[in-house]
């Protein structure tokens, strides 16, 4: 309803710049052809009215433009979801995905997520270069996220093949030839920041607890903000 709102509210402040600027132009066309023999008089009236209808427009709907040049473009961290999938040569796989929304009324642009530091349980840091996530359904670590809307970004996959080898890590395309990297074998800390061309530089703390399940089954996953 909240965004219903807000669509109604920016379509009426629309539309009365609009109807405002049209019959501001209707009146200085009325009388440019006659501005050469306008007297003074004439000049402060047409001053007066397109001074009064500017002032009723910022007066009433001032606190909304202001608000709508001056916001910045935000991401917010929702939720974390896991996603059984069908993979060929596995018995099982799942994918983690984070949830992320615009909760802005401009486009985000070129926003991408890194993971910037990894920990294990006891806090010890495990070498890891920064490296971005992959958007889901997307070939790319980049995309544009536009207002109120909805993104996934692949996280964490584990899988069960064939034979019942157990492959569980993060989606870290770039770190895909150090597996070392990326491995989740345990409870672990990670922090990821989210950039993008508009918006600040974000950190965001997860905590995840992980829980085998022995061998050919999917371990059970847990990822909170902490």
């Amino acid at each position: 309803m909240k965004k219903i709102r807000d669509f109604f509210a920016e379509l009426l402040l629309i539309s009365v710049i609009i109807v405002c600027v049209v019959c501001c132009f209707g009146v200085c066309y009325k009388y440019c052809k006659d501005f050469l023999h306008m007297d003074s008089n004439m000049i402060a009236a047409i001053s007066t009215t397109v001074a009064t209808i500017a002032a009723v427009v910022f007066g009433c709907f001032g606190d909304r433009i202001k608000d709508f040049f001056s916001e910045k473009p935000n991401i917010v961290f929702l939720r974390v979801e896991k996603i059984p999938q069908n993979a060929q040569n596995c018995r099982a796989y799942e994918i983690y995905r984070l949830v992320f929304k615009n909760d802005s009324r401009k486009t985000v642009k070129k926003i991408f997520v890194k993971a910037v530091e990894i920990k294990g349980a006891y806090g010890t840091p495990r070498k890891i270069v920064p490296a971005p996530f992959k958007w889901t359904h997307l070939d790319s670590v980049y995309r544009d996220v536009a207002s109120g809307q909805c993104v996934y970004l692949d996280f964490i996959e584990s899988s069960v093949d064939m034979v019942n080898r157990l492959s569980t890590k993060f989606v870290l395309p770039h770190l895909n030839q150090n597996p070392q990297m990326t491995y989740v074998t345990g409870n672990c800390f990670v922090k990821i920041k989210c950039y993008g061309d508009n918006i600040e530089s974000s950190e965001i703390n997860l905590k995840i607890d992980y829980v085998s399940n022995g061998l050919g089954a999917l371990p059970n996953i847990n990822v909170e903000k902490v």
